[in-house]
């Protein structure tokens, strides 16, 4: 049987490659190597056992199995450290196996084994060794004896990073149980023994150079606290410098110490101590460097450092391995067994985009070679973000944690390559946040995502990276609310019986899958490569992904998109159209890219954009919109006013003044002009107008609704005029003819002045002529024509003037020339001869030079008498 057990720091889970399987059967059998002596001992033990099958052979009814019975002995492992214990072999000098040990012994595991006597008058006794995570390292042996006779005896040993203890009814007991509880030699199961830590220890390298004192008190260690030391050994010439930013480097240790997870001993934190020279601080409280205790060394620089596996992409650790190893080199330090080592290069095996390698997972070398940034200006945050993450290489962390299943947004911690580039974690609206995974999120099920959940508490200060396919690629939102997981720009709702589900591929892995999170802090591994073991062997696994792409990562994306519209056809300098259009949106954004575009016309409601939006009928229309990119930025509503008039203005004509009835006019005449345009249209934009004839104007346009030629010229005047809206729509041209005629006739006599004319006589009636007597002459008028000629006749002694009409010949139509005559005064005397023409426009002729007639009348004939 076996039980789970322990608190604190959760067990390290290796991936299912590190799993080492065995079968019971598997084991080897192995039993004493006797001396001469021993082979009567030995004989002598076994004389019951002789003895006994001759016995069984007389009465042959006693049953070996009943015998057995007589001596047992229940062994308990009680495995109270994260390490995996692994079968190397068995052994029963007496007895038989009840129930056999298991093949591995998981951490925080409690097993059982029995064996009981196996014949007449015999005990039992045997012995297990397992090995610590491996079959060829550090080695767990338990050995127990039941005998017949004499006292019963347990013990066990192993080696000096672990301890064994056993206790339980041992003593006289016949049937014996014991316990035996493998454990740490640290309280906090770092790999470094208390002891070590608290008086320090002396450690031969083993390669020729002498024993090391190693004074770990002077170092900072704490038997409360894990201890992580790592020896960062750097390549420099008199150019170059692949040194680490002192500042990167206590951001690391500040990481370190804020570990929320408990530690087997009920503390928290850990105590990271990096060796980067004696100049590099040892003790960050008190600015207290390494000084003397320093051993990390300056290395000559190089372009490249270490070769590539093939082209795998990994670098082969051959020349690391020579680098440490060469005199007074890492290795002469005796460290390998408390120290990580580092070395800080400027180029891995010229493999692209390669940052830093873990050579192992867990482990304890990691090569840095990130291309130069560390000479090329890389932020401090940037080389520390480089180092932390192959520092959780060598603590036993994967891409996924206990995974090597990269991208997972549930999954927040520096190992993630999401959460990796040019931003780090994102917390509490700071970026580059070095932290592993501090809690186990929710598991993502890509095939049912749920937008409205988000990842609820677990991300509530984080930003979350997901992936966007389309070319966006990574993005990241915030974690305090919904997700879009599906990158459409809506949260969709979820349907909690499954019925229409969200899915897609949030981590680019290509495929839709169940997605675990993981607590990085709670499964830290401090023991890795040759950390805490007598060999290196136990756990060899190379790093899952590849370390060097970052740049698929973008940074914190706060900023909504940027939409723009235009409108087809565009509107004119007005802002008007005069016919349907078609407006066209396209949106940007400058780091998650634009998920969705939508627009609303008129307030009838959003719409996805798919393509040109008509937009038709007359009047002021509203088209709202706006874009949400794969951040969940929505943009604010921007608004386009459309403004469509299809219909011309009409324009009228009013003469000022007004023509007479005969549509003349005897002055300056002013055309007002007036455009309307209809309700609602644009409104008038301007009138034009021309004119031909007697007063030509050239085509003039007015700004306004209105217009006022003057026509000025004496003649006839055609003018044509339209007005345009503010939507460009031209009204139909009108005509208008104007007849101006400022100028009275010209008229002349042509009868001869003091012409004698005879009147009737007496008895007569009045206006006869029988005489035909006229007075006579001629009236003109070049542009509105002879209307009317009046004569006038005033009596130069008695008598009152008196006008009257004269007849009126023309030659044409036009009546530009004419003749014209009256008949002479009736009464009898001098007159004064005036005479005015007047013209269709109403210009009077004002009387010029007058002539004088003068009428007599002969009296009748009388006869002789």
């Amino acid at each position: 049987m076996s039980t789970a057990s322990g608190n604190g720091r959760l067990p390290f889970r290796p991936s299912p490659a590190r799993v080492i399987a065995g079968n019971i059967a598997d084991w080897p059998v192995m039993g004493r190597s006797d001396s001469e002596g021993d082979v009567v001992r030995s004989f002598l033990s076994r004389l019951p056992v002789i003895l006994g099958v001759i016995i069984l052979a007389v009465l042959g009814s006693v049953s070996p199995a009943n015998a057995g019975d007589a001596r047992s002995a229940a062994v308990i492992i009680n495995n109270t450290t994260d390490a995996t214990l692994v079968g190397i072999h068995k052994n029963l000098d007496h007895g038989c196996w009840e129930t056999e040990p298991p093949a591995t012994i998981g951490p925080h595991q409690t097993v059982l084994w029995k064996t009981v006597s196996c014949g007449f008058m015999t005990g039992t006794e045997g012995d297990v060794d397992y090995g610590v995570n491996s079959k060829d390292g550090d080695q767990l042996h338990v050995h127990w004896d039941i005998p017949w006779s004499g006292d019963n005896s347990f013990d066990g040993n192993t080696s000096v990073f672990y301890k064994v203890t056993h206790g339980g009814s041992e003593e006289g007991n016949r049937n014996a149980t014991t316990t035996f509880t493998f454990d740490c030699s640290s309280q906090t199961c770092d790999g470094i023994p208390d002891d070590w830590k608290q008086h320090g220890t002396t450690l031969d390298p083993g390669d020729g150079s002498g024993a090391k004192f190693i004074d770990l008190p002077a170092m900072g260690a704490d038997v409360s606290r894990p201890d992580v030391f790592l020896q960062l050994d750097w390549m420099a010439d008199d150019k170059h410098s692949e040194k680490i930013d002192p500042a990167a480097l206590r951001k690391i240790v500040q990481a370190f110490a804020n570990d929320p997870a408990p530690n087997r001993n009920g503390t928290h934190g850990v105590n990271l101590h990096i060796d980067q020279g004696p100049d590099s601080v040892l003790d960050y409280a008190t600015g207290r460097t390494w000084g003397n205790l320093s051993r990390a060394r300056v290395l000559p620089w190089s372009e490249h450092f270490m070769t590539e596996v093939g082209t795998t992409g990994r670098p082969d650790f051959t020349d690391f391995d020579n680098v440490m190893k060469q005199p007074g080199g890492f290795v002469s330090t005796g460290r390998q067994k408390l120290f990580h080592y580092v070395i800080s290069a400027h180029r891995l095996a010229n493999i692209a985009n390669l940052g830093g390698y873990s050579q192992t997972i867990p482990g304890s070398k990691i090569a840095l070679g990130p291309w130069g940034i560390f000479t090329n200006g890389a932020s401090v945050d940037e080389q520390a973000m480089v180092l932390m993450h192959e520092l959780g290489h060598d603590l036993g962390l994967g891409h996924g944690g206990f995974e090597g299943l990269d991208g997972k947004p549930n999954y927040i911690s520096i190992m993630n390559m999401a959460y990796h580039g040019d931003r780090a974690i994102t917390r509490n609206g700071q970026d580059w946040t070095l932290d592993y995974s501090r809690a186990t999120g929710p598991t993502l099920d890509e095939t049912d995502l749920n937008e409205p959940a988000g990842l609820g508490s677990y991300a509530s200060t984080d930003y979350v990276v997901h992936f966007c396919a389309g070319g966006t690629g990574w993005v990241q939102v915030r974690g305090d609310g919904p997700i879009d997981w599906n990158c459409d720009g809506v949260i969709n709702p979820y349907d909690p019986q499954h019925v229409n589900k969200i899915g897609y591929d949030v981590n680019d892995d290509k495929q839709q899958t169940s997605l675990r999170s993981f607590n990085d802090w709670e499964h830290l591994y401090f023991r890795g490569g040759g950390i805490g073991h007598n060999s290196a062997s136990a756990f060899i696994e190379q790093p899952l992904v590849d370390e060097g792409d970052t740049a698929q990562v973008l940074p914190v994306d706060t900023t909504a998109p940027v939409t723009t519209a235009s409108v087809d056809p565009p509107a004119n300098t007005n802002g008007y159209n005069n016919s349907d259009v078609h407006v066209a949106l396209s949106a940007t954004d400058d780091i998650s890219r634009v998920a969705r575009t939508e627009y609303t016309v008129d307030g009838s409601g959003w719409v996805g954009y798919t393509g040109p939006v008509p937009v038709t009928g007359e009047g002021v229309h509203t088209v709202q919109y706006r874009s949400v990119d794969h951040a969940q930025n929505v943009e604010q509503p921007r608004t386009l006013t459309v403004k469509i008039d299809k219909h011309p203005p009409v324009t009228t004509a009013t003469l000022d003044p007004p023509p007479n009835a005969a549509g003349w006019g005897a002055s300056n005449t002013t055309v007002h002009l007036k455009a309307a345009d209809e309700s609602g249209g644009s409104g008038v934009d301007s009138v034009t107008y021309s004119a031909t004839g007697a007063n030509p104007i050239a085509a003039t346009t007015v700004p306004g609704a209105t217009a006022d030629p003057v026509i000025t010229g004496e003649g006839e005047t055609t003018l044509t005029y339209y007005a345009t809206d503010r939507a460009g729509n031209v009204e139909s041209a009108h005509t208008l003819t104007i007849r101006v005629d400022k100028t009275a006739p010209t008229s002349t006599f042509t009868t001869a002045n003091e012409a004698i004319f005879v009147a009737v006589a007496v008895g007569t009636p009045p206006g006869s002529d029988p005489s035909g007597q006229f007075v006579e002459g001629t009236a003109s008028d070049p542009t509105s024509g002879v209307d009317k000629v009046k004569v006038t006749y005033t009596p130069e002694l008695l008598g009152s003037p008196s006008t009257v009409d004269a007849t009126v010949s023309c030659t044409d139509a036009t009546r530009h020339s004419c003749t014209w005559k009256v008949a002479p005064p009736t009464g009898i005397g001098r007159y004064r001869v005036t005479v005015s023409s007047t013209d269709p426009a109403g210009n009077v002729e004002q009387p010029a030079k007058a002539i004088h007639v003068t009428v007599v009348r002969l009296l009748p004939s009388t006869k002789a008498k």
